[in-house]
């Protein structure tokens, strides 16, 4: 399963017409209309701002709009190149400032898909990987060793609490789970206590560019 590093933008011209086309991640399928919303208000010029999404694992969950161009001539051209990218979890933009040249159906179909490839051209794309986050409570003498044994799993700590011991939520890779609560547990000679809480799939915090 592959998602966006990093935003990426880019613009074509068409016979005057500008396209300015954005990728971005998306944490939740309901952010979607959030981010097209805002950026309405940040191209208050703009004749259109066309928008394709593609969620989940399967990515079987999507959606797209023409956003007021004909019927099929703007957000499944973009839908089409997105789906064809392999990314998921993944929001598509294309903002269009008129020319006041007409194009037709045809060269409307061609200059959204023109921006939906240019703009994916310049996406790099990274493995997101499915994590487990998992509650631990151990002693202090063990806090070191813990916290280097994660990093070298891939994971990360979430959050921590120092009282009489520690307390830490982590996520770690689904397929390092099991390997994980095994090393816990030789570490800590068997004193740690350690338990898992609802699986969900969790991704790294990114700013929000928009």
């Amino acid at each position: 399963m592959f998602v966006p590093k990093a935003p990426a933008e880019a613009e074509i011209t068409v016979k005057a017409s500008r396209f300015l086309s954005r990728i971005e991640l998306l944490s939740s399928q309901e952010e979607v209309k959030n981010r097209v919303a805002r950026l309405r208000v940040s191209h208050p010029g703009a004749a259109h701002v066309v928008w394709a999404y593609i969620w989940g694992r399967e990515r079987s969950v999507f959606g797209y709009s023409d956003d007021r161009e004909p019927k099929g001539t703007a957000g499944r051209p973009a839908f089409e190149v997105l789906k064809g990218s392999g990314l998921t979890n993944t929001l598509l933009t294309i903002v269009r400032y008129f020319g006041g040249t007409k194009l037709g159906t045809g060269g409307l179909v061609r200059a959204y898909t023109d921006a939906a490839k240019e703009v994916l051209a310049c996406t790099v794309s990274v493995e997101d990987v499915a994590m487990k986050r998992m509650e631990l409570t151990v002693d202090y003498s063990a806090y070191e060793r813990i916290h280097k044994r994660l990093a070298e799993f891939g994971g990360k700590i979430h959050h921590e609490q120092f009282d009489a011991d520690v307390c830490l939520q982590v996520d770690v890779p689904e397929s390092e789970a099991l390997g994980w609560r095994h090393d816990v547990m030789d570490i800590t000679a068997g004193r740690a206590t350690i338990q898992e809480t609802i699986q969900e799939r969790l991704q790294e915090e990114q700013e929000d560019y928009i």
